[in-house]
């Protein structure tokens, strides 16, 4: 399918914040997994005990998880992008994204 410059320019500058919207989900992620592997007490000072931690993170993976699904998606066509963060064409309809 063709696109207008303008087209390609809005799916690009969609992808980008997409993208962006993507690595500030994965910050907390891992932030959370080196404070519980390098300092497990640590847990302990922030008044947390290890069950509650990991319901905790069960729920942040899981909102995560549906976040990313409704994201991840083509600003063009709509249809997931997949796995791969580095994405230049969508695999679906071909637009240009990055």
């Amino acid at each position: 399918m063709q696109y207008s410059d303008e087209q390609i320019s809005r799916f690009k500058a969609e992808f980008a914040q997409k993208r962006r919207k993507q690595l500030l989900l994965i910050i907390p992620l891992f932030a959370v997994l080196i404070l519980t592997v390098a300092s497990p007490s640590s847990l302990a000072s922030f008044g947390l005990n290890k069950q509650t931690m990991q319901w905790g993170f069960l729920a942040y993976i899981l909102g995560a998880l549906v976040f990313s699904l409704a994201n991840w998606r083509c600003p063009a066509c709509g249809g997931y992008l997949g796995r791969s963060f580095w994405i230049r064409f969508c695999s679906k309809c071909g637009a240009p994204l990055s």
